[in-house]
């Protein structure tokens, strides 16, 4: 057996040296694409349904918003496990499915599930991201000029760098941290409110009225027909002051004789901070489950 193996060898060289390359540029190829990750992905088939409730106490979002989507998710097919994180202003519903099961019929059927849920008006539940505890695989700190202000720089972040990313393969989300966030800030003087006899809805419900575009239909000339529309979105501040909230003895009350109208910055929670400065904007890219970290690092750097 052997003695003709060897005479094999020996009488069809080419064939056996165009084997032997063809073995290495397999090799080769298969050594690219194979996987390198400093951690194993162990984790089971999970679905987070995280869901914002701003202002609202652990007790008040357990209530309200993770026991209606857990009574809900009881039914999810394949669903092993159903538990649920409340703390000030969320609500983490974690659903852990039996193993083999294909990730995006699990979001599928949680997302079917969750149109049926009651929650409290204004509330949006949403999925996190198709990634795992081991997706974090690259971090990055915006570098800007020291002048410029730091609700300036965590805008560059959410609105140009963090789309940006999002769009390569293989990136599930970007998280942004750190600086601050820009906000248009009504400061209402409550000695105001009281002199015109004003409640904070009444001006909670003039802003919401006041901030909207409005269909008129069709307008007739002729032959064609003119698409009317009134548009009453706030490009200014002055659109914010002007915005009218009541009207005593043929007066109107303007928000800008109750309120001071500015631009400031969401109160922090936390801050960023890295070698000597105090306050940085930071990106965390998280890889889709299955990815091959290298690769999509190597993407994101480019």
């Amino acid at each position: 057996m052997l003695g003709n193996l060897a005479t094999f060898v020996i009488r069809q060289r080419v064939f056996i040296q165009f084997m032997a390359i063809a073995l290495a540029v397999i090799g080769f190829r298969a050594l690219q694409d194979l996987p390198v990750e400093a951690f194993p992905d162990v984790q089971d088939v999970q679905v987070q349904v995280v869901t914002q409730y701003p202002g609202q106490s652990p007790e008040e979002v357990e209530r309200s918003i993770s026991i209606p989507i857990e009574r809900e998710m009881s039914g999810v097919p394949k669903a092993n496990q159903v538990r649920s994180v409340s703390i000030t202003g969320l609500s983490v519903v974690t659903l852990t499915f039996a193993d083999g099961t294909n990730d995006y019929f699990a979001r599928n059927q949680v997302l079917e599930k969750l149109q049926t849920v009651a929650l409290p008006q204004g509330v949006q539940p949403q999925l996190a991201p198709l990634a795992t505890a081991v997706g974090e695989i690259y971090r990055y700190v915006l570098v800007a000029p020291p002048e410029m202000p730091a609700r300036e720089v965590r805008a560059i972040q959410d609105w140009l760098v963090r789309p940006a990313l999002r769009r390569v393969p293989g990136v599930a989300d970007i998280n942004s941290f750190g600086g601050a966030v820009k906000e248009y800030q009504v400061r209402i003087d409550p000695r105001s409110l009281v002199r015109y006899g004003l409640t904070l809805d009444q001006v909670n419900q003039a802003l919401n009225n006041g901030n909207q575009n409005a269909s008129g239909g069709l307008m007739r000339r002729g032959d064609e027909a003119l698409v009317v529309r009134t548009v009453g979105l706030f490009a200014r501040l002055d659109d914010l002051r002007a915005t009218v909230v009541s009207a005593k003895d043929g007066k109107t009350i303007t928000v800008g004789d109750i309120a001071e109208v500015v631009v400031g910055d969401r109160p922090l929670s936390g801050m960023v901070a890295n070698d000597d400065q105090d306050s940085v904007v930071e990106g965390i890219v998280l890889m889709t489950k299955g990815g091959d970290p290298s690769k999509v690092v190597a993407e994101v750097l480019k």
